[in-house]
């Protein structure tokens, strides 16, 4: 469980987030769909390897430049050393380096909200599984459509013969 705490007057969780810069989809689908619930806040990121990028979807967002970075690792170790650091990170980064930024981040006792797929072969997987497991940390995978009702119905209607 990620223990909820009050942080300069606000309450709640607080997050950053990896990829999902200018021309990303998944990205902003993903903030909308936290944003929703009032529970989570937006404080850091690495939206782009592309450094203005960053610094314009950090403006856009709202977070302070200091928290805005270009390289995923530096953003990890950073927010580690924060007195203020966020609970969470959510990966919407390209496929391919997934499992590279959540292995980071769970070395850096984050719990991590991974976009499908979190990884790109079986022992990577099991990787995760047991980093997050000895660290105590949660790893979660979205999958984007499993909660829609037409995708339930269909899943129900294969099951079903």
């Amino acid at each position: 469980m990620i223990e909820s705490r009050n942080i300069g007057g606000q309450s709640g969780l607080t997050y950053g987030q990896i990829g999902g810069g200018p021309g990303s989809f998944i990205g902003p689908v993903h903030r909308a769909a936290i944003a929703m619930n009032n529970q989570a806040r937006i404080v850091s990121g690495c939206f782009s390897d592309v450094p203005e990028e960053v610094a314009e979807t950090a403006r856009e967002l709202g977070i302070d430049p200091s928290r805005a970075y270009a390289r995923y690792e530096e953003m990890a170790q950073k927010e580690a050393l924060r007195e203020d650091k966020m609970d969470f990170v959510v990966i919407t980064a390209p496929n391919h380096i997934h499992y590279d930024v959540a292995k980071t981040f769970l070395e850096k006792d984050f719990h991590v909200v991974c976009e499908k797929p979190l990884s790109l072969d079986l022992e990577q997987a099991k990787t995760l599984l047991r980093m997050s497991r000895e660290r105590k940390r949660l790893f979660m995978v979205t999958y984007t459509y499993t909660g829609y009702p037409m995708i339930r119905e269909a899943r129900h209607l294969v099951r079903s013969g």
